[in-house]
């Protein structure tokens, strides 16, 4: 049976505007409440999951919401809440929501391969007032795990490092239905495989930023107003396969490492059905900084 815990807690404006309530105490409560399988303690379980609901409105936080096995962190669809990263906000971690957090011996609370049953819906991520570096959300995931229904409103400060998601390691899982604006870059995706439909990306500097994979399918990408949509080059790509995508008033399209005369199909690119408006370059060669 799953156990639905609500966040009461509810950041107030004032005036100015400025967040005053910090409810990062009253979050990571409602998702470890229970017996729960956290980090440190347990690999793995199905006996013991946890859907955590947000209603509308604006949560500040000033550290990071910590993910659990099974956890399932969903938002009211009508009107959408917002975690808010304070200006004071504690970058020891990397995100804003910690789907795995590093423990202090430098390895993911759990295998990064294990990271099964969780999802992020129906939420608003803004990083905006955190300056230096920082990610919404920290994602090392693998089977039955998605994102779906998410905005990420991110810092466009030349200083400031942002990442919508931010995900390294992994074995698979479902992006979905996402809006990044934004940002240093609008993800960074490392994973042996994934899935993706219909993302757009506004005003970033680079949209992805792929730092490694085995194979990766995009579809129904938006890139709008970003110098870089996909940068690819990494020699840690395998290969990528883009359908039915947009870039609009983004001046290289697609970077890739691949060699044609290498006869791997290490970097290799296979598109169809995409449209290029305003675009200099469709597909550079070569490593270019996001």
């Amino acid at each position: 049976m799953e156990v639905c815990r609500a966040v009461s807690s509810v950041a107030k404006l004032k005036a100015n505007p400025v967040l005053v309530t910090d409810d990062i105490a009253a979050i990571n409560a409602a998702i470890r409440s229970g017996n729960r399988c956290i980090a440190y303690e347990c690999v793995g379980t199905t006996t013991t999951p946890a859907v955590v609901y947000f209603p509308a409105g604006t949560y500040l936080i000033s550290s990071s919401i910590i993910n659990y096995y099974y956890t399932q962190i969903i938002g009211d669809p009508t009107s959408m809440p917002v975690i808010k990263g304070s200006d004071r906000f504690q970058t020891t971690t990397i995100g804003l929501l910690e789907g795995d957090k590093y423990m202090d011996n430098g390895r993911l609370s759990f295998v990064s391969t294990n990271v099964f049953f969780r999802q992020v819906r129906n939420l608003v991520f803004d990083t905006t007032d955190i300056p230096g570096e920082i990610a919404a959300i920290h994602w090392p995931s693998s089977q039955a795990t998605s994102i779906q229904n998410c905005v990420f409103k991110l810092s466009t400060r030349l200083e400031d490092t942002h990442t919508g998601i931010f995900m390294e390691e992994g074995s698979g899982g479902l992006l979905t239905d996402l809006i990044f604006v934004g940002g240093k870059y609008g993800a960074q995706f490392g994973n042996q495989q994934y899935t993706m439909r219909n993302l757009t990306f506004y005003k970033a500097e680079t949209a992805i930023l792929q730092i490694w994979n085995w194979g990766w399918t995009y579809k129904s990408l938006n890139i709008i107003d970003c110098q870089v949509g996909i940068n690819m080059s990494s020699e840690s790509v395998g290969s990528a396969t883009l359908l039915d995508s947009q870039f609009i008033n983004v001046p290289v399209a697609v970077i890739t490492g691949h060699d044609p005369s290498n006869s791997t199909s290490r970097g290799s690119l296979v598109v169809e059905n995409v449209m290029y408006t305003h675009v200099t370059t469709a597909k550079g060669q070569g490593f270019a900084p996001g």
